[in-house]
């Protein structure tokens, strides 16, 4: 392995960052200073705890919290910022209820909104209870997993939490430390000549379409300030008929939103002379390509196993763009087929150290809302079940991913969960209004449905 973790004291172990690793890092500290944290990652759960009269809820769910970071510590792994490394160290008893103080919370007057709205800057990530509503966050830093690999994690808690049973003996527990995905899929790291110009060549065709096209924001003279959501959901019988809609059209329930987004960002674009094309990222869960025991989501659901490939869309019709998002996710990515497997930690380079850089000066800053495809949530991959029971039971209500967002590009979720097909946006209080976003996801929402033939 490249990058593997190393013993540097008794019970501490480091790992350098890949390349995956260090664009999240560039993308979530830029507004540390402002007790911030861009692209912060957090899982909500709506759970109806039953038989809850017969234990301690939160109780429990910080027991559970404690059981994930023996079973996954890379939950707990500090990251060395200007050193590009996690470190992380076994704790003894002290430590270790040290660190269940700092990183798991009750909320008994806070709605999840509210929280979401001041919530800032945490060298540890959290589980957060708001028993008023039933609602657990998962809250963790972007660098340590993707989206869907959070899901899984909270499936393992929500496994963990039903199982109950004692709490486990830490000390061995750094053996369950996953590896980067550099490592893990084994990806060339350094790259030959060959590879070097690939890469290059990937990066300069995804820099010569921007800036992109992208939605008016709001004037904020001092910055951004909080992280809000909203979303638009569609009920089974739509969600049957646009999946035979896509079925029909040999496309993708993700290429059909990522085309409509596409739509409604032009439908709402500012005026710009320079901005002629809606450039993008489309991100492919790697998990399912990568070797045993790797791509065991539920024994490694933890760290940034997805690639991330940009496109760009000259502005034209909702036929053309998603015929073109088909080929973006249909394009081959396994590790025998996949163009750019021996460059793509390079490209990845080239990324986080072009989004780690400071604005260029007279260029708009990014506007473009950016599309991140969950799926289905409670299918037979083990995000999430729609139930748990063992020593306790519960049920899954509801489900969502949301970003903290500081910049002026919102985020898109699109995912399925209990039979219901949502989107929501994530973005900033102070870059766009409320009404601006719901207009926009009635739009996105409105241009899907009709598009795909869907009543």
């Amino acid at each position: 392995m490249k990058f593997p973790w190393k013993e540097t004291a008794p019970g501490t172990v480091v790992c350098q960052l890949d390349n995956s690793e260090r664009f999240l890092r560039a993308v979530a500290i830029p507004f540390r200073s402002l007790g911030r944290e861009n692209w912060a990652l957090n899982i909500i759960l709506k759970i109806d705890f039953e038989n809850s009269k017969q234990y301690d809820i939160a109780e429990a769910l910080r027991e559970t919290w404690l059981k994930i970071r023996y079973h996954h510590p890379l939950i707990a792994a500090h990251l060395h910022i200007d050193e590009n490394r996690f470190e992380y160290a076994t704790p003894d008893e002290q430590a270790l209820q040290a660190w269940l103080s700092d990183s798991f919370f009750v909320h008994d007057k806070e709605t999840v909104d509210e929280f979401l709205l001041q919530a800032g800057w945490s060298d540890l990530s959290s589980l957060h209870f708001f028993p008023n509503s039933s609602e657990i966050i998962m809250r963790t830093h972007h660098w340590l997993v993707d989206g869907v690999g959070a899901f899984h994690l909270a499936h393992r808690f929500c496994e963990l939490f039903a199982k109950g049973g004692p709490a486990p003996q830490f000390g061995d527990e750094a053996q369950f430390l996953p590896p980067c995905l550099l490592d893990a899929a084994g990806l060339p790291g350094g790259g030959d000549e060959a590879a070097q110009h690939k890469a290059q060549a990937r990066f300069m065709d995804f820099a010569a379409n921007l800036p992109s096209i992208g939605l008016p924001t709001e004037h904020s003279p001092t910055g951004p300030g909080g992280s809000k959501r909203q979303h638009i959901s569609f009920p089974r019988e739509k969600l049957d008929a646009l999946l035979k809609a896509c079925r029909a059209k040999d496309t993708t329930i993700a290429a059909a939103v990522h085309a409509a987004v596409a739509v409604a960002t032009q439908e709402k674009a500012y005026n710009s002379d320079v901005a002629k094309n809606f450039t993008s990222v489309a991100f492919f869960d790697y998990r399912k390509y990568l070797p045993a025991p790797y791509c065991d989501s539920r024994q490694y659901p933890m760290g940034v196993w997805i690639l991330g490939l940009p496109f760009s869309l000259p502005s034209t019709d909702f036929a053309t763009h998603v015929e073109t998002c088909r080929k973006v996710y249909k394009q081959p990515v396994a590790r025998d087929v996949f163009p750019l497997f021996d460059a793509y930690e390079v490209f990845c380079g080239m990324m986080a150290d072009a989004f780690g850089a400071p604005p260029s000066p007279g260029i708009p800053l990014p506007s473009q809302p950016q599309l991140s495809s969950i799926g289905l949530i409670d299918g037979k991959d083990g995000k999430i079940q729609r139930s748990y029971s063992s020593e306790r039971s519960a049920t899954i209500l509801r489900v969502e991913p949301v970003l903290d967002s500081m910049v002026t590009t919102p985020v898109l979720f699109q995912w399925t969960f209990d039979n219901v097909f949502y989107i929501n946006a994530c973005y900033n209080e102070k870059w766009n209004t409320d009404d601006f976003i719901a207009d926009f996801l009635q739009i996105v929402g409105r241009v899907l449905m009709e598009s795909m033939g869907v009543a």
